[in-house]
């Protein structure tokens, strides 16, 4: 039979412990990051997708290539929101265990309060100045307005080059145009219905271009692989899948 302190020592323990589990398994941590254009998208699903005892962190900043980058120097992410062709292109001993197709979605060309165009074809008009499009080598809109514009004849590419207005992101493209110091730009579905009243209007971009299919992966040896399973898992849902259509993901966006 225990003496009175021994059953104090015992009561104190057992708190100590319930105390010292509640707090490891809150602190459970699920590392995602995805570049610039898809971080209110990401925010999104990272709130339907909570799940006990795990804190969804978000890692934003920067492109894919500097985030995968930042993930090899020990970032403590474990899963990347981004495109499947910009994932591929990356050059680095990041490697992934599984990779989840969101869906696809579609470049959008977006212009100035002021203008009245009908699409693509028109960005040759007089009219049209300056097209801000994000850094190739960075952005996937920017890779993708890049591949538009050497699929195009001769003479409209020579019309257009002089146009190109270089910026570094999406956002920054998107921004250009809001404030009417560029004409026209080449973002994503979300930037365009987030700015829809500020524009003159926006059009689908379907051809002439690598089709965009957005994926989620699991990085290899990441700090809770458990959880990223379980984050995929959650992204196929309705819920989830609601979400990725309401930012402009999906096949039958």
């Amino acid at each position: 039979m225990m003496t009175k302190p021994l059953l104090l020592a015992a009561a104190i323990g057992a708190v100590t412990l319930a105390i010292s589990g509640t707090a490891s398994a809150a602190s459970s941590v699920l590392g995602v990051t995805t570049p610039a254009g898809y971080i209110p998208m990401v925010k999104a699903l990272n709130q339907v997708c909570e799940a006990p005892g795990v804190k969804i962190e978000g890692h934003f900043g920067g492109n894919t290539g500097q985030q995968i980058a930042q993930i090899e120097a020990g970032s403590g992410v474990s899963v990347v929101v981004t495109d499947a062709a910009t994932l591929k292109s990356i050059k680095s001993k990041v490697t992934y265990t599984k990779t989840m197709t969101l869906g696809g979605t579609p470049m959008m060309l977006v212009w100035k309060k002021g203008l009245n165009l009908k699409g693509p074809e028109d960005l040759t008009d007089a009219s049209v100045t300056r097209i801000a499009v994000a850094d190739p080598k960075a952005a996937i809109y920017g890779r993708t307005a890049a591949q538009w514009l050497s699929g195009q004849k001769p003479e409209v590419k020579k019309a257009l080059e002089p146009k190109w207005l270089a910026v570094r992101n999406l956002p920054q493209a998107m921004s250009y145009v809001v404030r009417g110091e560029a004409d026209a730009a080449f973002v994503n579905v979300l930037a365009a219905k987030k700015n829809e009243r500020k524009l003159g209007g926006s059009v689908k971009v379907t051809s002439g271009y690598e089709p965009i299919t957005m994926t989620a992966s699991i990085v290899k040896g990441s700090p809770n692989e458990k959880a990223a399973e379980q984050y995929l898992n959650c992204l196929g849902t309705p819920k989830a899948k609601a979400v990725l259509k309401q930012f402009g993901v999906g096949n039958d966006v």
